[in-house]
């Protein structure tokens, strides 16, 4: 970085940092398309190397496969630091809503089950969708 964008980023601040754009390149190791998809598959290779062969806890895996995934992004990929902090908490937000959704629901549809006393207002549904009765009783 040369001394004028420095000076700019001291005295722009925060909104400086939000006018940035980062551009991909898609083969920044050698020009080589090859390499450099060997070189993004270092997080995910780490992730199941840790997971399968090293039998480390998934939380730590996941820990130590983000850590890689920055360390990737910053020095190969040459994002800025904060842009790449940025796409991992976005990427954490987007993957845990998904997953505390299905958590959530499972919570509920469980707690409506007819097996648990006292019986809760779905469970009688639930009871007949169980045995195989029909919902709708008519002629």
């Amino acid at each position: 970085m040369d001394e004028e964008t420095v000076l700019l980023m001291l005295r722009e601040g925060p909104r400086m940092v939000l006018a940035s754009s980062y551009t991909q390149g898609f083969d920044p190791v050698g020009h080589s398309f090859g390499l450099s998809s060997l070189v993004a598959v270092l997080p995910l290779a780490t992730l199941f190397v840790l997971l399968g062969v090293l039998k480390v806890k998934a939380y730590l895996a996941s820990l130590a496969a983000l850590l890689v995934a920055l360390v990737t992004a910053v020095v190969v990929y040459e994002m800025g630091l904060n842009q790449a902090v940025l796409s991992g908490s976005e990427g954490a937000a987007f993957g845990f809503f998904p997953i505390m959704w299905i958590v959530i629901n499972a919570i509920w549809i469980y707690n409506l089950m007819p097996w648990r006393y006292p019986p809760r207002p779905g469970s009688r549904l639930l009871a007949r969708m169980h045995r195989g009765e029909p919902l709708i009783s008519g002629s």
